[in-house]
Formats: C-alpha cells, structure tokens, sequence
C-alpha cells in the first residue's frame, strides 16, 4: 500500500526492498487485489490493512481510491495528540475487520503527538493443517510486539522437511 503512494527515489527503494524490480505499479496493484480477492470473503483469513496519517496531512483522492479498489482499504486521518483514544480507534477497527479474533492490536501509549503516520497490517488465520502439530511439542516462549516487549505465547514445533514456492511477482 505504501508503494502505491511512492514516487522518485522513494519509489525505487520501495521496489528495491520489497522484491519488485522495475515490475510495473499496475502489475503490483492486481498482483494484490487478485490475492485479497481470493481470501476477502473467506473464513480461513481475516486481513486488515489500514494507513492512518495524522489529522491535517492530506491524501490525495486518486491514492485513496487504489487503495479501496485493489486493497479494501483506505487511508484515513486519525488525531494521534489524542492517545488513548487513537488507540483505542485503532483497536476496534482490527476487531471489527478480524470479527473479533484479534484485539487490543495496538498497546496503550502505542502514538504520540509526533506521530505522523501508521502502517498497520494484522493477519488473522484459523485453519485446518494438513498434517497437524504434536501438542507435546507445544512450548510457551516469547513473541516479541515490539524491539522491547515480548509476551508469553503457545508455539508450535515440528521436525519435518516442507515443500514451499516461490512466485516471482509475489516475492516481498
């Protein structure tokens, strides 16, 4: 999403970074909206994607409307002076765009006054594995929220060898 508002230098190291090379901005656009459309209406995933920028930066239209047309997001001006309830702002809308599986996305003093703009991505999945967990392997460790903070979580282990691919224009 930050990608579709780059230009210039800012463009090319956003390519750079994010595995695109010199793939065209509309290539990445429905590269994205066909993969979202694919898991939008689904049970098994729950995204939510959101930029908020802070109150008196102004977007442009044309950005906002890629972002609701290929993203089913939006960017959208949020008074980030008011902490608590920015948060709290934040919060409900990952609640209500993961029915409820994730909450409390965004800790308390997450912004200040000096905040001027937040990318947030949560990703919600509840499936079924094709080859399922030992529950013994099971172990609650550290899952780090920030460089600083970590919370205790269930982690899953397994020894075995896993078959993955790689799509060239999906590589980020």
């Amino acid at each position: 999403m930050t990608r579709m508002g780059a230009a210039g230098a800012t463009e090319t190291e956003t390519n750079r970074t994010l595995g695109f090379g010199n793939l065209p901005v509309e290539n990445v656009k429905q590269n994205f909206h066909s993969i979202l459309t694919k898991y939008e209406k689904g049970g098994i995933l729950k995204l939510a994607n959101k930029i908020y920028v802070a109150q008196g930066q102004d977007l442009l239209n044309e950005y906002n409307e890629v972002l609701l047309e290929k993203f089913f997001s939006s960017a959208e001006n949020l008074d980030f002076t008011k902490g608590e309830n920015a948060v709290k702002v934040v919060n409900n809308w990952v609640a209500n765009k993961t029915d409820n599986m994730i909450v409390d996305f965004m800790p308390p003093n997450s912004f200040s006054p000096l905040t001027v703009m937040v990318l947030l991505s949560a990703i919600y999945f509840q499936g079924t594995w094709e080859k399922s967990f030992m529950s013994i392997l099971t172990r609650e460790k550290d899952f780090f929220i920030d460089e600083t903070h970590a919370v205790k979580v269930a982690m899953m282990h397994s020894y075995r060898s896993v078959e993955y691919a790689q799509y060239p224009d999906l590589q980020a």
